[in-house]
């Protein structure tokens, strides 16, 4: 599978976990098959005052860095040095945080389409390798604009969205609505899903695997059916 110029080793990635993604995890998961390995969401402000930080594992390929930030030309900036490092760079429009709302940054943007468009437009300017973004179906359901977000990005030349169909008020709770990944799909563009992270207790120990079986079953049915060419996973840990 391609993103723009990237070969990926599966359909199958390993999303973006804060606090979880460490170099062990993702060389880990890069090996066992993981199309491509995300890092934790990463600060412009930080890549462009501190430099990269993350000490990647030599064969740990192909690994991609998300970023978040609300100031066009600190974002410019760090896209140019994570292309030094990685081979992907993914911008947040879709945490839910709200010390990252309240700073205009991830899915604040979706509520601001100029800057929006400003903040893409500089980062594709200044990487050197494909560009993703991660969206949300919008701030609430009264203001739901994915299809109109998603067009932005096609625009302006991103390579793969990746939806979270849920609203940014709905956090990490709710049912996601996986029926706007079929209405947004666009043929040319790579698009990836996440928000299937149903939670799966009070099984004892001898139906796990029985219980394995059942959702690996589903969950490629599931991918065909929405018209995903792609999965992160795991939304949460």
């Amino acid at each position: 599978m391609k993103i723009g110029n990237l070969t990926t080793k599966s359909n199958i990635f390993l999303a973006p976990l804060h606090r979880f993604n460490d170099p062990a995890f993702l060389n880990l998961c890069s090996k066992m098959g993981a199309g491509i390995v995300f890092t934790g969401m990463v600060s412009s402000y930080k890549i462009v005052s501190k430099g990269i930080d993350f000490k990647i594992i030599g064969d740990t390929k192909p690994i991609a860095i998300q970023i978040f930030g609300s100031d066009e030309e600190i974002m410019g900036k760090a896209a140019k040095i994570s292309s030094d490092f990685f081979d992907l760079i993914d911008i947040n429009l879709g945490c839910p945080s709200r010390k990252v709302f309240e700073s205009g940054s991830g899915s604040a943007l979706l509520s601001d389409l100029k800057k929006l468009r400003r903040i893409i437009r500089i980062v594709i300017k200044n990487a050197s390798v494909p560009v993703s973004a991660k969206i949300r179906s919008g701030v609430n359901k009264r203001n739901k604009n994915f299809i109109e977000v998603g067009k932005l990005l096609e625009e302006e030349g991103v390579s793969m969205i990746t939806l979270h169909p849920r609203t940014v008020d709905m956090g990490f709770s709710g049912r996601a609505e996986w029926e706007e990944i079929k209405v947004s799909r666009r043929e040319d563009l790579a698009f990836s899903g996440r928000g299937m992270e149903d939670r799966y207790e009070g099984f004892s120990v001898e139906y796990i695997w029985v219980l394995f079986d059942h959702l690996v079953n589903y969950f490629f049915k599931f991918i065909e059916a929405v018209g995903l060419d792609y999965y992160h996973s795991i939304e949460s840990a």
